[in-house]
């Protein structure tokens, strides 16, 4: 009769079944989809900012210097650059460098540092050269 009353305890006591996600898998759950959001969150934000500045360019010492940069394409653009004593325009396209044209007069970046000439004049000038050096014209 032993048996017999072991067996209707063990009947009588409820079990719960155990659910699939418990109280703490699912604060775990929330907690990794809390920090992934968190983590795809940063690497947007990181790659927006990139984008607005620019890139990080590297200051160089050397004798060529970029003065301006201006997009005419999905991958194309025009560079104003100085080595030395001269200023040239040049053209970049992926795998390819071309002059289109060396100044005879340096567009004023030394007025410009000096405070003489405001921005806004010196990209008149360097679109007025442009325009002229497209058009044919000689000022």
């Amino acid at each position: 009769m032993a048996e017999s009353t072991s067996t209707s305890r063990l009947a009588s006591e409820s079990v719960e079944p155990m659910s699939v996600f418990s109280t703490g898998a699912a604060t775990a759950v929330g907690q990794t989809l809390f920090w992934l959001l968190v983590v795809i969150g940063l690497i947007v934000l990181l790659a927006f900012l990139a984008k607005r500045v620019g890139g990080i360019q590297l200051q160089n010492a050397g004798a060529i210097k970029i003065l301006s940069m201006m997009p005419v394409g999905n991958k194309e653009r025009i560079a104003l650059i100085q080595v030395g004593n001269k200023q040239l325009l040049i053209g970049i396209a992926p795998g390819r460098v071309n002059t289109l044209l060396v100044l005879e007069e340096p567009i004023g970046k030394t007025a410009l540092e000096s405070g003489n000439v405001a921005e806004s004049q010196v990209k008149q000038s360097f679109q007025q050269i442009l325009l002229n050096s497209v058009t044919g014209k000689r000022s």
